[in-house]
């Protein structure tokens, strides 16, 4: 179900654009293979990367959907409130509860 409400979401929201990229040779290189031929290539080694990808799809990702990194709250994917401790796990707001208040608390 969370898969498919961040889908929603960011579809909703209008999707996004994919950065174009000039990396020179490093680019050139690159754009020899596909990503998830680099991603078959580099797993299991001890190679540090990590595919980007649109932002429809990063909280999709199984490593962000098991470290719960993205919430949905009123039908829109936001970061999930961190640090999350044991004892006092962090809530998200809904909007309208009381913003108005807490703005007025942070100006003063």
């Amino acid at each position: 179900m969370y898969k498919r409400q961040v889908a929603n979401s960011v579809r909703a929201a209008g999707g996004c654009k994919r950065l174009g990229c000039s990396g020179g040779r490093l680019g050139s290189g690159f754009a020899t293979r596909s990503s998830a031929e680099w991603c078959t290539i580099l797993e299991g080694t001890d190679a540090c990367f990590s595919p980007v990808v649109p932002l429809e799809e990063a909280p999709l990702h199984p490593h962000i959907v098991a470290r719960e990194t993205y919430t949905v709250l009123d039908g829109k994917v936001q970061a999930a409130p961190a640090p999350r401790f044991s004892r006092t796990p962090g809530q998200p707001r809904t909007s309208g509860k009381g913003g108005s208040a807490l703005l007025n608390q942070w100006r003063r």
